[in-house]
C-alpha cells in the first residue's frame, strides 16, 4: 500500500504557486496514450495501480453500514479472509483473493463501527443525558478550552465517573462543559474537576438546514452537554491526567500562542488570527465569519493544506536562511509538522496534509515517483482507521473532495488556459491559482449545496486575493510568534504588519458583502440528482476525448443539467407546512408549491437569541424563499411576534396581518414602525374574513370577534383555518377554552386533520367539547423540551391520546414538515 513508486519515465505538468497540492501533481503519473483506451478497462488499470484507493473505499463502506448484525459481519469477515487464503494456496485467480480481502476488511470495518456507536449508545453518561438526570462528573479535561466573544467558555470534559442518583458508574465517553462568562475558575488540559449539574443530550439539527452539533461532536467522544453556571457546580481535584505531552508541551504552547496574540492584537484580529493559526474558530466575530461563507472562501477559516504548506515554506525558508543541510532538513521539518498538527487538534485536514506532505519527503528522498491519489487515500486511511465515525464529518468530505478534484481535474483545466495568456502579461502564478481553485471548487460543489444549499458565485475570483492575503497573514502570524519568543520589540513589529494585513483581508470582505457578491441561494434539493449531474460533468471533465469535443459535451451538460433544475425547481401541485423549533413560541412557514410564501409568527427575541434571525430567516432560506407574500402576528405575545423584526429587515414582504390589538403595545409597537419604516403594507383581519393570493388554498379567519373582542392577548389570537386539495390545518395561536366555546359556532368545519395545539399544550386551552369538535388526526405542540411552564400540560396530552391523535412536539420530535399533494397528508423527513 506504498504510495509511491519508483520512476520509470520523466513527465512534465504545468506548476502552480496555489497550493502544495498542485505542486504535487508534476510528480503525479501522467503516461500519453496514442487512443483513448476502453472505459472500464482504464479505470480498472487506474484504481489496481492505486491500491491505497480499493482499500479506503472498503473501509469506508464498512464504515457507513454500522447497523449489520455483529455476529453476521464477523462471521462474514473470517469466512472472507478464508477464502482469501484458499485462493492464495491454490493459486486461484488473483482477483478472487483481492476481493475476499476487501469485502473481509469491509465487514470488519463495519463490526468495528456498531461496536463503537453501541458502546457510545450505552455508556452511562448517554443514558444519563438522555433522560436529562442531575449527576456529579469526576474526570479531566481533555483539551484547551475554546472562548467566545461573550466570555462563555466551551471544554471537552473525559469523564471517568459519574455519580447518579444512588450508584457511581464508570464511563469512557466525553461530556461537553459550558462555563459561563462570569465564572472565573481557569480550566487546563489534564486537571482534574468534579462537576455537578444536570445533563443533557448534544443538540442536534432542530430545523431544516442547521449544523448537526450531536453528530459533529459524536466523533470527538462527546455524548453529553452541561452547562456551568455558577462556582458551586464546580470543585478542582488533586493529581492530573491525561497524555503527558498534551498536558506537558502542547497545551502550555497552545495556552502562550493564544496569550501573546491576544496581548499585541486587537480583539476582533486576534480571534481571526487565533482560529487561521491554531484552528480555534469561537473567538472570530459572528457577521465576519459570515462574510468568508457569503464569499464563498469560508474554506480559509478551516485548517487545511494550504496552512500546512505556508508552515512548510516558513520552516523551508528558515533552515535555507541558517544553511542547513539538504539532507537534514525533512528530518527536522517532519517532526514540526507533528507538533503542529498536535497543536490543532488533529484535525483531519490537518493531519491529511501532514501525511501527505511526509509521503512527498519520502518520496523525493528515496527518488520514488509520488502519486497524488493514493497518498490521499492513504491519509483517508490513517484517520478513518484512528476514528471511523470522522467519515461523517463535513470538515472531513470537504478536503478530501477539494484534493482530489485538485489531483484530478486541475491539468485538464490548466490546458484550457491558452498558452498565450501564459507568456503575456497576466501573471502565470495568477492564472495557475485561478485554475487550483476552480478545480477545488468542482470537488466541493456538490457538498455545497446539499449540506449548505450554497453555491459560491464569485469563490474562484475572490480565492485570487484571500488566497495571497491569508499566505501573507499565517506567514507573518507565525513570524510574530517567532519574534516574540526571541525578542519582545520584534515580536511588537511583526504583530504590527500582521495587523495591517488582517484588516486588509476583513475589509476585502465586508466590501465584498456591501457590493452583493455573495453566494446564491439554493433550496433543498434531491440528493441523487445533484450527485448524479456532478458526476456526469466530472466524467466528461476527465474524459479521454480531444478538448473541442469535450468542451461540447460539457455545453450539453449545461443544458440538460438546466433541465434537470428546471423540472425540480417549476411550481409542483403541493403545499408545505413547516412548524419550526423556536422553543416555547410559534413559527410556522406556509408555502404553495408554486412559490407564494406566508409566515406565522417567528418565535422569540432575546438578548441571547433572536429566534427571527438564527432560526426563520435560515430556513427560508433553504426553502429558496426571497419573498414572503404575508407575515400573519397572531398577537402580540413576545414568544410570537419577537423574531419578526428581524424577518422584515432581511426579507421582500407583500403585507403584514394582525388582530387589531392597539399598536401602542411595545412588542407590536416595533414592527409598526418598522413596517411603516419599510412602506410594508399592514391590515387587520377578524373572524368571517379571508387571507387572499393563495390560491388554489383557501385561508378563513375564524377568530377573534371583530364586535366582542377579547380583553385577554391569548384569546384574542387570530385563528386561520387552511383548506388544501380537501385536507384541513388549523392554527389556534395561543387561544384559550373561553375562545375555544366561541368558536364551537362553527360546527362541521372545524372537523380537521392537523392541529396547532394552542398556548403550547397549556392546560387552559385544548378543552373536552374543543377536541371533540376538530377530531384532528395529527396535533403539533410547538415547544421546547425543557421549559419553566411545564408545557405540555400531561392533562393536554392524555386528551389527545384517548382520541387516537398523533401528537408530535417540536422540543422532542424538533421541526415538523407537513406536505399535501395530489395523493395525501404526509409528514416529509428532512
Amino acid at each position: 500500500m506504498v504510495p509511491f513508486r519508483r520512476s520509470t519515465a520523466s513527465s512534465k505538468a504545468p506548476t502552480t504557486a496555489g497550493s502544495f497540492t498542485a505542486g504535487c501533481l508534476c510528480k503525479s503519473e501522467t503516461s500519453p496514450r496514442s487512443r483513448p483506451a476502453p472505459l472500464v478497462g482504464t479505470c480498472l488499470a487506474w484504481i489496481g495501480r492505486r491500491p491505497s484507493v480499493l482499500t479506503l473505499l472498503a473501509l469506508a463502506a464498512g464504515i457507513l453500514c454500522p447497523e449489520l448484525p455483529l455476529s453476521l459481519t464477523l462471521a462474514g469477515a473470517g469466512i472472507a479472509l478464508l477464502s482469501a487464503l484458499v485462493a492464495e494456496l491454490l493459486q486461484l485467480n488473483r482477483c478472487a483473493s483481492v476481493i475476499s480481502v476487501l469485502v473481509a476488511l469491509a465487514l470488519a470495518s463495519s463490526a468495528r463501527t456498531n461496536v463503537k456507536l453501541g458502546a457510545m449508545q450505552s455508556d452511562p453518561l448517554t443514558m444519563a443525558a438522555e433522560a436529562e438526570k442531575e449527576a456529579l462528573l469526576f474526570g479531566y479535561v481533555a483539551d484547551e478550552p475554546d472562548w467566545f466573544p461573550d466570555g462563555r467558555r466551551q471544554v471537552r470534559f473525559r469523564v471517568e465517573h459519574l455519580w447518579v442518583g444512588d450508584s457511581l458508574a464508570r464511563s469512557r465517553c466525553c461530556a461537553l462543559v459550558v462555563l459561563a462568562r462570569d465564572l472565573a475558575l481557569p480550566m487546563h488540559t489534564g486537571e482534574r474537576f468534579v462537576l455537578r449539574g444536570t445533563l443533557t443530550p448534544v443538540p442536534q439539527a432542530r430545523n431544516p438546514g442547521d449544523f448537526d452539533s450531536r453528530k459533529y461532536w459524536l466523533a470527538a467522544g462527546v455524548v453529553a452537554r452541561l452547562n456551568v453556571s455558577s462556582e458551586f457546580q464546580i470543585a478542582p481535584l488533586a493529581g492530573n491526567a491525561g497524555p503527558w505531552m498534551g498536558r506537558r508541551l502542547f497545551a502550555p504552547l497552545q495556552r502562550w500562542a493564544r496569550d501573546q496574540l491576544y496581548r499585541r492584537l486587537p480583539l476582533r484580529e486576534a480571534g481571526l488570527l487565533e482560529g487561521l493559526l491554531l484552528g480555534r474558530r469561537g473567538m472570530i466575530d459572528p457577521s465576519l465569519r459570515e462574510g468568508f461563507a457569503e464569499l464563498g472562501v469560508v474554506h480559509i477559516l478551516a485548517l487545511s493544506g494550504l496552512h500546512v504548506g505556508y508552515v512548510i515554506l516558513g520552516i523551508t525558508f528558515l533552515l535555507a536562511a541558517l544553511r542547513t543541510p539538504i539532507r537534514l532538513r525533512w528530518p527536522i521539518l517532519l517532526p514540526t509538522l507533528f507538533v503542529y498538527v498536535e497543536l490543532t487538534g488533529s484535525k483531519p485536514p490537518v493531519v491529511r496534509a501532514a501525511v501527505m506532505a511526509s509521503t512527498f519527503a519520502l518520496a523525493e528522498t528515496f527518488q520514488q515517483r509520488y502519486d497524488l491519489v493514493n497518498t490521499l487515500a492513504l491519509a483517508g486511511l490513517l484517520i478513518l482507521l484512528r476514528n471511523p465515525l470522522e467519515l461523517a464529518q463535513i470538515g472531513f468530505l470537504l478536503s478530501f473532495a477539494a484534493v482530489l478534484s485538485i489531483g484530478l481535474t486541475y491539468p485538464a483545466i490548466h490546458s484550457w488556459i491558452p498558452e498565450s495568456w501564459l507568456r503575456r502579461s497576466i501573471p502565470r502564478w495568477l492564472l495557475e491559482l485561478a485554475a487550483v481553485s476552480l478545480a477545488a471548487q468542482l470537488g466541493t460543489l456538490p457538498l455545497a449545496l446539499i449540506y449548505f444549499g450554497r453555491l459560491p458565485a464569485w469563490g474562484v475570483l475572490a480565492n485570487l486575493v484571500v488566497v495571497p492575503v491569508t499566505g501573507l497573514v499565517v506567514s507573518l502570524g507565525f513570524a510574530t510568534l517567532l519574534g516574540c519568543a526571541l525578542w519582545d520589540g520584534l515580536g511588537n513589529i511583526l504583530a504590527s504588519a500582521c495587523w495591517k494585513c488582517l484588516t486588509l483581508l476583513e475589509d476585502f470582505v465586508t466590501l465584498a458583502g456591501r457590493l452583493g457578491l455573495g453566494s446564491i441561494q439554493f433550496k433543498m434539493v434531491p440528493v441523487p440528482l445533484v450527485l448524479a449531474v456532478w458526476v456526469l460533468a466530472m466524467a466528461i471533465l476527465l474524459s479521454p476525448f480531444p478538448r473541442n469535443a469535450r468542451l461540447g459535451l460539457f455545453g450539453g451538460l449545461v443544458i440538460a443539467n438546466g433541465l434537470l433544475w428546471s423540472s425540480w425547481i417549476k411550481p409542483g401541485a403541493y403545499l408545505d407546512v413547516l412548524f419550526l423549533d423556536v422553543g416555547v413560541g410559534d413559527a410556522i412557514v406556509v408555502r404553495l408549491g408554486h412559490g407564494k410564501t406566508l409566515l406565522i409568527d417567528a418565535g422569540e427575541a432575546t438578548p441571547e437569541r433572536d429566534n427571527g434571525a438564527e432560526v426563520v430567516l435560515p430556513v427560508l432560506q433553504r426553502l429558496g424563499v426571497s419573498r414572503l407574500d404575508a407575515v400573519v402576528i397572531t398577537h402580540s405575545h413576545q414568544d410570537h411576534v419577537g423574531g419578526i423584526p428581524s424577518v422584515l429587515r432581511k426579507m421582500k414582504v407583500g403585507r403584514i396581518i394582525w388582530n387589531g390589538e392597539s399598536a401602542e403595545i411595545p412588542t407590536l409597537a416595533r414592527v409598526m414602525q418598522l413596517a411603516d419604516s419599510l412602506r410594508i403594507p399592514v391590515v387587520r383581519r377578524c373572524a368571517g374574513d379571508t387571507i387572499g393570493g393563495f390560491a388554489p388554498a383557501a385561508l378563513l379567519v375564524l377568530g377573534p370577534d371583530c364586535l366582542n373582542f377579547p380583553d385577554n392577548p391569548n384569546d384574542a389570537s387570530l385563528v386561520l383555518l387552511l383548506m388544501y386539495r380537501g385536507k384541513k390545518i388549523l392554527f389556534t395561536g395561543d387561544i384559550e377554552e373561553r375562545t375555544e366555546r366561541s368558536l364551537l359556532r362553527y360546527g362541521p368545519l372545524l372537523d380537521v386533520d392537523v392541529l396547532k395545539v394552542a398556548h403550547h399544550g397549556s392546560s387552559s386551552s385544548s378543552g373536552e367539547e374543543w377536541l371533540n369538535a376538530v377530531r384532528p388526526e395529527l396535533a403539533v405542540v410547538s415547544v421546547s423540551r425543557v421549559n419553566r411552564f411545564g408545557f405540555p400540560s400531561r392533562t393536554v396530552l392524555e386528551r389527545l391520546t384517548k382520541r387516537g391523535c398523533q401528537i408530535l412536539q417540536t422540543g422532542r420530535d424538533r421541526a415538523v414538515w407537513i406536505r399535501i399533494d395530489e395523493k395525501k397528508l404526509s409528514r416529509v423527513p428532512w
